[in-house]
């Protein structure tokens, strides 16, 4: 069997680390009946609440910006967690907020933050930080919105 090199190992911890997460987060919002993707729009929602958010802001600040925030935004709307309101004169343009509910669920959520936070306990807050710069420098380009490229320093 072939040694990998550094590169090949290092793709294979990210997926591996990858997959763990979603599992984790799938099994920690199940409860409460949202999906990933529901939660992160949930999340930025809250972040600039009270003031609406376009659906073209959503999807360039999810970590996942490859995924259709229309039709997630219109399941949250069917669970009464968001407001969606469309421009009648230009009917691409929509407006979304956060419901009082939508602000109640994330709060339910966040009294369980501990056991989100234990999917790293194994680490220290120095590995955590270099953790999340790395991280963060990896995909810094690759999730910047349309049209905008990150600097380089």
């Amino acid at each position: 069997m072939e040694e990998m090199n550094q590169n090949q190992e290092l793709r294979h911890q990210l997926i591996r680390a990858a997959y763990w997460i979603r599992h984790k987060m799938k099994k920690f919002l199940e409860p409460h009946g949202l999906t990933q993707q529901q939660f992160n729009v949930l999340r930025v929602l809250r972040e600039e609440y009270p003031m609406p958010v376009t659906t073209r802001d959503i999807s360039d600040r999810l970590s996942d910006p490859y995924g259709d925030t229309s039709r997630v935004v219109d399941r949250l709307v069917k669970k009464e967690y968001v407001l969606k309101n469309t421009n009648k004169e230009d009917r691409r343009l929509v407006k979304i907020r956060i419901t009082r509910q939508g602000l109640e669920l994330l709060s339910k959520i966040d009294l369980q933050q501990e056991e989100l936070d234990a999917m790293v306990g194994q680490l220290n807050e120095d590995k955590i930080q270099q953790l999340t710069v790395l991280l963060a420098e990896l995909t810094e380009e690759h999730f910047q919105p349309e049209g905008k490229q990150a600097e380089k320093v």
